[in-house]
């Protein structure tokens, strides 16, 4: 068979050979698409400690999969005996809301857990709480999340049958990485669209991962599974399975609600919350944490921004001089406790003033500035009761004042 060579650009009519080169132009100059990888680790993400061992890391990333995602990922260190995970549901078929399952269970944070048959609200699969198999696996339901006596986590492939060994367990569809690999072949219709998705995930050292993405909009345009399981990886995963996703995708967290945008009210924001038949709880000590983003400040001119090492949040401000400097943070406390009161101040050249402290509650006290320069220098335990409290930092005599951010840990 005889092979035409292909004609060079010069042999080309005049006008086609520049449309070519124009194109070749203009393709050399446009910028090459981000990897997952890339587009992940340059987003900005915000990042708070939510808890002990519990981090809340949120990112809207404006093109991620060549589309707009935003992703909420909570990130807990390995169970023990102050860290569990739980599976929360009702005693009867029916559908709550995440959010208040989760609270009357006094959770610090929780997810929407797995499938359920909308019109009888029966879950969907393996569901055992408190050592009661409630629910049996079914045949399309392939995989599952479990904790033993121990408090340990586990995330399997199940077939039919029960998890005799595990005290808790939820069946969900499908494991999404395993051993560090994306599993690719998912034989699922509704894998290779973008949707909400709800997963948890584990490290090789345990550490526990909730990862919800959002969708169904234009600000956020969802994942297929393989896209979650690059996502899953990412972020550090070695095995991770889907939940629920769709419109039940939910994460909430106490002290500030469902963080997410849920998606059945089909708008962009946090009230479109889907009534579920159960969700995976996590349970640890609640922290609430400001910075001085959140402070109002007397006088309100002359503080400069710096950038310190060690800052939380990576800046803070700074004033030096006499006389009057006050930051003041309000906050909210849910519930009647008691709490560990701590504050960072940034690291001052010269003389660093000391810092006068009074909470709402009349607790009151007096710290070096130096000796909190740039770590959690404990105040006091203090006991609040429920409701709206202010925490007022002033300057006492004359020096520089740094103002970075408090902290209530609960004890």
């Amino acid at each position: 068979m005889r092979r035409t060579r292909p004609a060079s650009l010069s042999s080309l009519p005049r006008v086609v050979a520049a449309s070519v080169a124009l194109a070749a132009l203009l393709a050399a100059q446009k910028p090459a698409v981000a990897s997952p990888d890339e587009a992940l680790a340059e987003a900005s993400w915000q990042t708070e400690q939510v808890g002990v061992g519990v981090v809340l890391e949120r990112a809207h990333v404006a093109s991620l999969f060549d589309a707009p995602q935003n992703l909420c990922v909570l990130r807990a260190d390995a169970p023990s005996k102050s860290l569990r995970l739980g599976i929360a549901c009702l005693d009867d078929p029916g559908c709550e809301r995440t959010s208040s399952m989760a609270a009357r269970r006094g959770a610090l944070a929780a997810v929407n857990g797995g499938f359920f048959h909308v019109k009888t609200e029966v879950p969907v699969g393996l569901l055992i709480t408190d050592g009661v198999l409630r629910y049996e696996q079914t045949d399309k339901v392939t995989a599952a999340i479990g904790i033993d006596r121990r408090g340990d986590v586990h995330i399997e492939d199940r077939a039919p049958g029960g998890w005799p060994k595990m005290h808790e367990a939820r069946g969900s569809y499908p494991v999404v990485l395993r051993k560090g690999k994306p599993v690719e072949k998912q034989g699922w219709g509704a894998a290779d669209k973008r949707h909400p998705r709800t997963a948890v995930g584990l490290t090789k050292k345990g550490q526990l991962l909730f990862v919800t993405v959002d969708g169904r909009s234009k600000q956020a345009a969802g994942m297929t599974l393989l896209e979650l399981a690059l996502v899953m990886r990412w972020l550090g995963c070695d095995t991770a399975m889907n939940l629920d996703g769709g419109g039940s995708t939910t994460m909430w967290l106490r002290q500030h609600g469902v963080v997410n945008c849920p998606s059945d009210n089909q708008r962009f924001d946090h009230a479109g919350e889907r009534p579920v038949t159960d969700a995976l709880c996590l349970y640890a000590k609640m922290i609430l944490e400001q910075d001085e983003e959140r402070a109002t400040l007397t006088p309100p001119t002359g503080w400069d921004r710096a950038t310190a090492r060690r800052a939380v949040g990576g800046d803070c401000l700074l004033q030096d001089g006499e006389g009057d400097a006050v930051a003041r943070f309000t906050f909210t406390v849910d519930a009647a406790g008691t709490f560990e009161l701590a504050a960072c101040w940034p690291k001052v050249r010269g003389r660093a003033c000391d810092v006068e402290w009074s909470l709402s509650n009349d607790a009151r006290g007096v710290v070096s500035g130096r000796r909190a320069a740039e770590r959690w220098l404990r105040m006091e335990e203090v006991a609040l009761q429920p409701g709206d409290h202010e925490l007022v930092l002033r300057r006492k005599g004359a020096g520089a004042f740094g103002v970075d951010a408090f902290r209530l840990t609960e004890r």
